[in-house]
């Protein structure tokens, strides 16, 4: 497993901050809607970290075959707005 080091650039416009600490390497990020869910994997694990599934049972099989191959083992989402029903995410959960 390689590290990028610090100060090294990352894509277009992401660097290695020298204060930042890694703290979960198998960590990956969901946007998830009522219709399409956003994931990024960590940069070290593919030369596209961002991809798109759509909502529906294959969708979400792919997305969990997705992130198993890149070892995630955490997955962060944004919380919902005030106000938003936010139910959407409960069959990822299940699925996931």
């Amino acid at each position: 497993m390689r590290h990028s080091p610090p100060g090294e650039t990352l894509g277009k416009h992401i660097t290695i901050q020298e204060d930042m600490k890694l703290v979960h390497p198998y960590a990956a990020g969901l946007d998830i809607g009522a219709e399409e869910i956003w994931a990024c994997v960590p940069l070290r694990s593919t030369a596209e970290p961002v991809q798109r599934f759509g909502t529906f049972t294959p969708d979400l099989e792919s997305l969990k075959n997705w992130l198993l191959q890149h070892q995630v083992n955490t997955v962060a989402t944004p919380a919902p707005p005030p106000g938003a029903c936010g139910e959407h995410w409960r069959v990822l959960d299940s699925s996931v």
